[in-house]
């Protein structure tokens, strides 16, 4: 994509995140616009990841976006050449650490000021004028460099472990918990199994939102269809049927449980490549109790016969 293009493209991603009042759904839509992507499912997913999942202040619903887009952008490569796991890894690890030293952070709540799963938070994020000033301004630029890296081919490597796990299964956080509440429950796919490596390691291996937990919201946001903006969801707080009232008080219940809803805090690591991400999972005790719990909470919840619309 040349600079006009890119600059064109920035505009149009902004125009979006204004118009839905929601920078996350803005981001991916219009990033999947661009790869053409087929399933709609994708986007009602992705939502729920908005303001750090379900508002909840956690990794920036656009870094989240950009990471499963340059995900999916490499999916084929993945599935069908062994050898470019580790360096698509890299690449969405090279996507999170360009955004934090460009941005300060990748923490939705240190970059707006506010938990947005907070009424009045919500209110004072548009009264002090920070949809545009930081989240729209974030779109653009994320945008941009996302599609760089889309576009980028991946380089073959040895081929590891890392390959043969994404090719069979996904990655080793996330695709655990959809896996096994699909297996509960049939709701969910491979397709989203594959493409949540993109919220390994606290997402693009950034340390932040716990990859588990983060694909607990998916099949919940799934099921409840989240295709409205954002503001207009995180609204009715007294409607305990919601999906961003039931999967609050899941982020609670993880909270309080484990202490945090970050990687880098649960793990003690700071991961740079799918390698060691694969080593960490492989003999963490805490990271198995964390997938096993997230798997029990949200089929418990569907199966519960909770309908969120």
């Amino acid at each position: 994509m040349d600079d006009m293009l890119a600059a064109v493209f920035s505009a149009f991603a902004r125009w979006r995140s204004i118009r839905d009042l929601g920078a996350t759904r803005a981001n991916f839509v219009t990033l999947s616009g661009y790869l053409q992507l087929p399933d709609p499912d994708l986007t009602t997913v992705v939502a729920g990841l908005a303001g750090g999942g379900l508002g909840r202040g956690s990794t920036c619903g656009v870094v989240t976006g950009a990471c499963i887009a340059i995900a999916a952008a490499h999916l084929a490569d993945i599935v069908s050449d062994r050898g470019k796991g580790e360096d698509l890894y890299g690449r969405m690890h090279q996507f999170t650490g360009w955004f934090e030293e460009s941005f300060g952070s990748t923490l939705c709540n240190e970059l707006c000021g506010e938990e947005m799963a907070k009424s009045s938070s919500i209110m004072a994020w548009l009264l002090k004028g920070k949809a545009l000033s930081t989240c729209c301004y974030l779109v653009g630029r994320a945008d941009a460099k996302a599609v760089e890296l889309m576009d980028l081919p991946l380089e073959r490597k040895k081929p590891s472990l890392v390959d043969r796990r994404l090719t069979a299964s996904g990655g080793y956080c996330a695709a655990d918990v959809l896996a096994g509440v699909r297996s509960d429950t049939g709701y969910g796919s491979l397709y989203l199994e594959h493409l949540s490596m993109a919220l390994d390691g606290g997402v693009g291996l950034s340390g932040g939102l716990c990859g588990a937990l983060a694909g607990s919201i998916l099949p919940l946001a799934l099921i409840d269809g989240v295709n409205r903006s954002f503001l207009f969801r995180m609204a009715p707080f007294k409607d305990k049927t919601s999906v961003w009232s039931a999967g609050n008080r899941l982020m609670a219940e993880f909270k309080q449980r484990f202490g945090s809803l970050q990687c880098g805090y649960l793990t003690g690591c700071s991961f740079t490549g799918g390698i060691e991400l694969a080593a960490h999972i492989g003999k963490s005790q805490d990271c198995a109790e964390i997938k096993d719990w997230c798997r029990m909470q949200v089929s418990q919840l569907i199966l519960s016969g909770l309908r969120f619309n």
